[in-house]
């Protein structure tokens, strides 16, 4: 009887355990994730067929998407019925994960919501758990009501403006939205707070074609009754008023700082309340009496007026806003990622030079503002002054910065805020309208302050991308440089990739392409690169021609373009249709792509192109230019046949890809000596480029790869610019990845581990240092320690991630990598670890998706996943495809992996 009871017991438990595991599994494979153009819910879409994507919540081995069904509705409540009033995409039998919307028109000034039903491996039926929206932006020009309004001064004033607006909210709201331009920086409030946490507003763009506008829900700030609205403009780069090289001070768009502002609210009862940017607005002046984006911000606090932006306020000793002209070009969604505070830093270090000098070490480089707390008499001045170096005697040494400049006005310097104190107690300062790229900050007085530690806290701001991949080692000089790059990747984000934080804050070309690889591996970037590759168009001339530095005031069209740096303009939609699996940039600026090659192929002389920079800051042997500059020409020659392919465009993709192959054809002509297998005068950047671009006859890329890592082992690296991107790559795609990670891994002049080795925490523009010590260009080594040590690569057949390659490469040195990269399916996942003659991998293949894994062929050592022995035979999840030279091939459907080599 008692076994009998123990039987009864077991079975229901068992039966129990086994609901359980059903039940779960049934709730696995739902939609989440869900986005509206790549933002999270996002406000101000102005896209007319916005792009929805989602992923699935499944980690089961070979979890897939059988087919989705994407709703549409102007009400969240229909959707609970399964019902859509806007566009319902029907069934699909797809693995997609996208969808564009193709529905009723969508209007100005909407929400819309939105939901996605997916049928999972089993095919199950899955409904994501809520409900996404979006709101749309301003469709037209005509959907603005409100009109530019300034003050009555010219672009050489140097007060900011202040302008303020009192309303009343007459009934209940159901919701409130703002949209606002302010020319060239902003911050608005509502009742005395700001709005929102974008620092920098607008993002940069050439003003004259196009400004960017915000979109904020401002339905929590209002209050029942009197609201005040309040708004201050700075210059930005709108109205650069000091003289440097390049000339924004003429910049053809230049003009007063201006406003253009709507607020919608929508009472409960359906009405709509308008407050718009007219003449009605009192205009006045404040305590920022100078802000400029390369010197600086001065502010006074004694002419603060309390209370400026509140309701109660006496303006009336202000004037009247004036309406003033609007700007010619495209008002567009500033649909990207905005310009934050992403972190607040302490410093490391903290020296009294004497009593009226104090200088804070931050520990590292990086862009952002400073926060001061202060006490002292009445009009003392304070000069916060930031830079990346220190003289002899430990003060602040900027003479690499500041001789670009031309300081007209009085307490004008680089990077440098003044504060004049107003005396009254404890107070607290940071700059509104400018930035800086620091590592030190020297805070100086013109009479006697006591100033502590804690009284200078540094804040960390750039274009906010949301990090996505990351890279660990055991060799800790490659875990510094893998750091060092991202702190000069994120340093570099400010609306656009800028070469440095300090001195130029230019968005020069060629660091921003040669930068891409390692920026969308590690963060979620498309909105970012797409808004730039839209600055491209509006710089490009008729002629085809673009300038080296986007956007220019007209500088850069002489001087610093051509095709190592221009290509950017095919290389980055590129990028993002090899990493995100996006076609989008590649139809809409294709007319743009044809018209750059076809100002290429005027240029060239016998299919050679000999213009522009080549490989910038060699370390001793220089490249010949027309060889760099002609292989950029076949790739974008290259390129643009497959894009004219992708947009069914026959008979141009059938001339492209023949003018490409004429290219290839008089490189090899005029560079490559057959008998040596080497191209021009042997340099590395020459051989390590032919083999990049894929220039090498089939024949020689052996040899050729051969040559160069004979060379790189005798020689050392000498390279530049051009050769930081192409080298180590070249070594790898020839077998020589071995040599590429002793390279790479050096820490003797010149290298990256050099830098590392003597202090550096971003990268340096050149090989000893004696430049900027905050520049991106020669950070794709990081990008290649994800692909060639990590193994995580794309298969261009199935761009997007859909198909992975994970082909680490287990160097002679290394013993663990750790190595992630994010994707539209989820996250990648390549970890291995040596132990004796033993290997382990860990893989993470997401939903959605399959991979194909190299596992090297070591003599005695059979391969396992788990605890089974991997043969010939097909295992669950698991393919065998076979050998190849040194590894096997194994074909991967998602989920983890625990591979192991013993």
């Amino acid at each position: 009887m008692k076994n009998c009871t123990w039987i009864i017991f077991l079975s229901l438990l068992f039966m129990t355990l086994l609901c359980q595991a059903q039940n779960k599994d049934e709730e696995l494979g739902a939609p989440m994730d869900l986005k509206c153009e790549y933002r999270t819910n996002p406000l101000g879409v102005d896209i007319a067929f916005p792009r929805l994507s989602w992923k699935l919540d499944d980690p089961r081995r070979g979890a897939i998407q059988r087919a989705y069904r994407v709703l549409v509705a102007s009400d969240s409540s229909l959707l609970k019925e399964g019902k859509a009033n806007l566009w319902d995409s029907g069934k699909r039998r797809s693995a997609d994960m996208n969808a564009e919307y193709k529905g009723k028109s969508l209007q100005s000034g909407q929400q819309y919501f939105w939901n996605v039903i997916v049928w999972d491996m089993k095919g199950r039926k899955h409904q994501s758990l809520y409900a996404a929206y979006f709101y749309t932006g301003l469709y037209e020009l005509k959907d603005w009501k409100g009109e530019w309004i300034s003050d009555d001064q010219d672009v050489n004033n140097l007060l900011a403006p202040y302008f303020r607006k009192d309303i009343e909210v007459k009934r209940k709201v159901k919701r409130a939205v703002a949209y606002i331009c302010g020319l060239g920086y902003y911050e608005l409030s509502l009742n005395g707070e700001k709005v929102g946490d974008h620092m920098l507003d607008p993002g940069y763009t050439r003003f004259d074609k196009t400004a960017l506008y915000a979109t904020y829900d401002v339905t929590t700030a209002l209050k029942d009754g009197k609201n005040a609205i309040g708004v201050v403009l700075g210059n930005g780069w709108f109205n650069e008023q000091l003289k440097a090289d390049w000339y924004f001070d003429r910049a053809p768009w230049r003009g007063r700082p201006r406003l253009l502002f709507n607020l919608d609210i929508e009472y409960e009862n359906g009405e709509h309340y308008w407050v718009i940017s007219n003449s009605e607005w009192k205009v006045g002046t404040g305590p920022i009496v100078f802000n400029n984006i390369y010197a600086g911000e001065k502010y006074d606090a004694r002419l603060e007026q309390s209370g400026w932006n509140e309701i109660g306020f006496d303006d009336h000793n202000w004037k009247q806003a004036t309406i003033t002209s609007p700007i010619p070009g495209k008002l567009k969604s500033q649909i990207m990622p905005s310009i934050r505070i992403t972190e607040k830093v302490k410093p490391v270090k903290f020296t009294k030079i004497d009593d009226k000098t104090y200088v804070y070490d931050f520990g590292h480089n990086f862009s952002g503002i400073c926060d001061l707390h202060i006490q002292g008499e009445r009009g003392t001045k304070v000069k916060i002054c930031h830079g990346e170096r220190l003289a002899s005697n430990g003060q602040m040494d900027n003479r690499l910065i500041d001789q670009y400049f031309q300081f007209d006005q009085p307490d004008e310097e680089g990077q440098t805020d003044i504060y004049i104190v107003k005396g009254d107690g404890a107070e607290e300062y940071h700059p509104h309208f400018t930035y800086h790229g620091f590592r030190y900050v020297e805070v100086s007085s013109d009479k006697p302050i006591e100033l502590k530690e804690s009284d200078l806290e540094g804040w960390v701001m750039h274009t906010d991308l949301k990090q996505i991949g990351s890279f660990s080692c055991s060799n800790e000089l490659l875990n510094g440089i893998w750091n060092a790059t991202k702190w000069s990747y994120l340093s570099n984000l400010e609306s656009i990739p800028t070469d440095c934080p300090h001195r130029e804050k230019n968005g020069w070309t060629g660091d921003g392409h040669i930068a891409c690889d390692f920026g969308l591996t590690n963060f979620d970037g498309i909105l970012f690169y797409e808004k730039w590759i839209g600055d491209f168009a509006d710089e490009q001339r008729n002629s085809g021609e673009v300038p080296g530095i986007i956007p220019t005031s007209g500088w850069g069209y002489s001087w610093g373009n051509g095709p190592a740096w221009d290509s950017g303009l095919l290389i980055i939609p590129w990028s993002l249709y090899k990493y995100y699996g996006d076609k989008t940039l590649i139809g809409r600026y294709y007319e743009n792509y044809k018209r750059y090659v076809d100002y290429l192929t005027f240029r060239s002389k016998q299919n050679l192109v000999n213009i522009g920079l080549g490989d910038w800051v060699p370390w001793k042997t220089e490249t010949p230019v027309e060889l760099t500059s002609s292989c950029y020409y076949y790739q974008d020659a290259l390129l643009l046949s497959k894009f004219s392919e992708m947009t069914g465009k026959q008979k141009e993709e059938d001339y492209y890809r023949k003018l490409a192959e004429s290219i290839k054809n008089a490189i090899n002509k005029k560079y490559l000596d057959r008998e040596n297998a080497i191209y021009a005068n042997g340099s590395q950047t020459s051989l390590s480029a032919a083999i990049y671009f894929g220039v090498v006859p089939e024949d020689l890329q052996n040899k050729v790869g051969d040559n160069l890592a004979k060379q790189v082992k005798r020689d050392g690296m000498d390279i530049g610019l051009l050769g930081s991107k192409y080298l180590l790559n070249a070594l790898s795609m020839t077998q020589h990845s071995d040599v590429a990670y002793q390279l790479a891994s050096n820490d003797k002049l010149p290298s990256w581990g050099w830098w590392i080795k003597n202090g550096a925490t971003t990268l340096y523009e050149d090989w000893n240092g004696n430049n900027s010590q905050n520049h991106i260009m020669m950070g794709d080594i990081s990008a290649w320690m994800l692909r060639e040590l990590a193994g995580i690569n794309y298969d261009i057949e199935c761009p997007g991630y859909k198909k992975i390659i994970i082909r680490p490469h287990f160097v002679d040195g290394l013993v663990d990598v750790d190595g992630k990269t994010g994707s539209v399916y989820g996250t990648i996942s390549s970890k291995w670890k040596k132990q004796g003659a033993n290997i382990t991998l860990d893989v993470i293949v997401p939903a959605n998706t399959t991979a194909q894994v190299y596992l090297p062929i070591i003599k005695g050592k059979s391969v396992f996943e788990g605890n089974r022995e991997l043969h010939e035979n097909k295992t669950k999840g698991i393919c065998y495809v076979g050998e190849m030279k040194d590894a096997r091939v194994y074909e991967i459907v998602a989920g983890t992996y625990h591979f192991a080599i013993r």
